[in-house]
């Protein structure tokens, strides 16, 4: 995992953090320019002045985070319950279908590759798996044992089974439809 990922997926913790630091470390800084104003000795020293409101940052991170949480518990009526395989299935069918419509292939790829790790045969996974081999890669034969995966695991009376192969249809029409047309440009 690169830093920019860490970064993006923590933003807003890293922003939390920095402001809560940023106020913690404010209120010592002026506690310690009003004791300086009328004693003349600073009331914290440096180092302290910069390690201390890290400590008072972490610790109300997580007061917060615990009364985020207690907070969350009440409002929806208790703890929440972990998603079902079902729920992170489409989770993750959301972030392929996003990271394809961007353009990022190779994202889309990857996170299409973890799902299948745990389920195999997971036709909606394997229809973007095709579609991405087709159309932005010209992969037709792996797009093709795609689609057939589908046809031969899902039964016949399934929209995913109805979808795969009116796909694999197209690619067999376009591809037909190529080699027609470069038999055509040899021969005139």
């Amino acid at each position: 995992m690169g830093f920019k990922r860490i970064i993006d997926d923590y933003r807003t913790e890293i922003i939390r953090f920095l402001m809560i630091y940023g106020v913690c470390f404010g209120v010592f800084l002026v506690i310690d320019i009003v004791v300086f104003l009328q004693s003349g000795t600073i009331a914290v020293p440096i180092p302290l002045l910069i390690i201390a409101p890290v400590v008072m940052a972490i610790i109300a991170m997580f007061a917060l985070n615990k009364f985020s949480n207690a907070f969350g518990r009440v409002f929806y009526g208790g703890r929440y319950k972990p998603l079902s395989v079902a729920e992170l299935a489409k989770c993750e069918l959301d972030k392929i279908r996003f990271s394809k419509m961007k353009g990022r292939f190779e994202e889309a790829l990857q996170i299409i590759n973890e799902l299948l790790k745990n389920s195999p045969d997971h036709p909606e996974a394997l229809f973007l798996k095709a579609q991405i081999y087709h159309e932005a890669y010209g992969y037709h034969d792996s797009a093709r044992k795609c689609l057939q995966k589908i046809i031969d695991t899902v039964p016949i009376d399934k929209e995913a089974h109805q979808w795969a192969a009116n796909y694999l249809g197209q690619i067999l029409l376009s591809e037909n439809a190529k080699k027609s047309q470069a038999k055509r440009e040899v021969f005139h």
